[in-house]
């Protein structure tokens, strides 16, 4: 429910709508019904996300590698990617790295960093 209450509480950029009920109630509320409805609906159809198991592999790559799973955009691409895409990803990574599936301690390049950083938006 917290991902619902996230796209409420920013109005739609240049809905009138939503500009009013921000003007109109010096803030407290600042997204129109039309504008909530709209995004309650995208929140719900958004079905394949990855969350726990489904993400542990990209979360195990990145501990090997030790990037940083605490930004917000890489926290968002985990989220926004199925968990299906997420062990793709993961496995074409380590064929392309010889990585040999994490049993292998992986030399970290700044290659193979700046991969991961391009991939979550650093």
């Amino acid at each position: 429910m917290k991902r619902f209450t996230e796209y409420l509480n920013e109005g739609t950029k240049g809905c009138s709508d939503c500009e009013y009920m921000k003007d109109e109630t010096d803030g407290e509320i600042d997204t129109c019904d039309e504008c909530a409805a709209e995004e309650r609906a995208k929140a719900r159809a958004k079905t394949n996300e990855a969350v726990g198991d489904s993400a542990e592999p990209i979360y195990d790559l990145c501990d090997e590698l030790g990037c940083d799973t605490d930004h917000p955009v890489f926290a968002e691409l985990v989220r926004y990617l199925s968990g299906d895409q997420i062990e793709d990803f993961v496995a074409d990574f380590r064929r392309h790295n010889d990585m040999n599936g994490g049993m292998e301690e992986a030399a970290t390049s700044d290659k193979e960093l700046d991969y991961l950083r391009k991939l979550a938006g650093m």
